[in-house]
């Protein structure tokens, strides 16, 4: 199991402190008594300029920036990378888009919390999959279970965000607030813009979840090459139970060498000589000077007729 650093305990820190904050303010609701400094912080401007809405709808405008990523990987022919933004944005937005559904439901809108998220996703597993690299399905997971008073649950959540180095305290602290201040129309003004860019990931057909089950350090690369690295050694040398993990390795870090390295041998391994080729070439492009890629590479070109 990976072990936590100073930083990492320095995180958890922060988190519980805003918890701590949550309980007493509530989550339907940010306290009006905050300082000036407090309120621009929590997305409310003391001279009517910044509106939490606003702020909330600078966020999703953030996270769309990985959309054109994407396309730019896309053209690039760097498929696996175009992959990893695409669903970089699909964890985020449609996890934020069941947030902003479930406050709805809370708030009475909708005869049931099914009829308020209609045919869209409605599993948190399920969306956090499109890129565990994202930090924000354990966020928005957490606030909604915190508005229903599940503490411990959410606790957890907000714990499980703070172990991933990609997730920034101060705009992660300002989102949960903004959410949590919002009313009703305009939780229905932001849903409009979320489904609306969730429509337009989806329909590229580009982001794919996952089918590495869903744990708290499957941010890391590193610590899913372990875990292949140990269902190697369990099953005897049988890829086939540990491909899951290399290929999720990759999905989080599609720069790193010796992800697309794993991949590669994997598939050679299976006796699946297309995806092995497909593997080395897309690691070329990714990390081009890699000694392991190269060599692959060699060997594969003298095995050519």
């Amino acid at each position: 199991m990976v072990g936590m650093t100073k930083n990492t305990n320095k995180r958890i820190l922060l988190i519980l402190a805003l918890i701590f904050t949550l309980f007493f303010t509530g989550c339907s609701r940010i306290s009006g008594e905050k300082t000036d400094k407090e309120a621009r912080k929590s997305g409310i401007a003391v001279d009517g300029k910044l509106q939490p809405i606003e702020l909330a709808e600078a966020f999703i405008d953030e996270i769309a920036k990985f959309i054109q990523l994407g396309e730019e990987y896309k053209k690039m022919g760097m498929r696996i990378q175009s992959k990893y933004a695409y669903g970089y944005t699909a964890a985020t937005i449609s996890s934020m888009r069941l947030c902003v559904d479930t406050l709805l439901y809370i708030s009475g809108e909708g005869a049931t919390l099914d009829e308020v998220i209609g045919s869209r996703l409605d599993d948190w597993d399920e969306i956090a999959a499109y890129n565990y690299a994202s930090p924000y399905p354990w966020v928005f997971e957490g606030l909604t279970l915190h508005a229903q008073d599940k503490l411990e649950e959410a606790k957890k959540c907000y714990q499980n965000a703070a172990l991933n180095p990609e997730y920034d305290i101060e705009s992660g602290d300002d989102i949960v607030y903004v959410l949590a201040s919002l009313n009703t129309e305009e939780l229905d003004q932001l849903k409009l813009k979320l489904i609306d860019l969730e429509d337009k990931i989806f329909e590229t057909g580009i982001a794919e979840p996952s089918s590495c089950p869903r744990d708290e350090y499957c941010f890391s690369d590193i610590y899913l090459t372990a875990l292949g690295q140990e269902k190697l050694k369990e099953s005897g040398g049988d890829f086939s139970s540990a491909v899951v993990y290399f290929e999720a390795a990759l999905e989080v870090n599609p720069f790193n060498g010796d992800n697309f390295v794993s991949c590669a041998y994997a598939a050679l391994q299976a006796g699946d000589m297309d995806k092995t080729i497909y593997y080395v070439n897309e690691g070329l492009w990714a990390d081009p000077e890699h000694e392991g890629l190269n060599l692959m590479a060699d060997l594969l070109n003298e095995r050519r007729p």
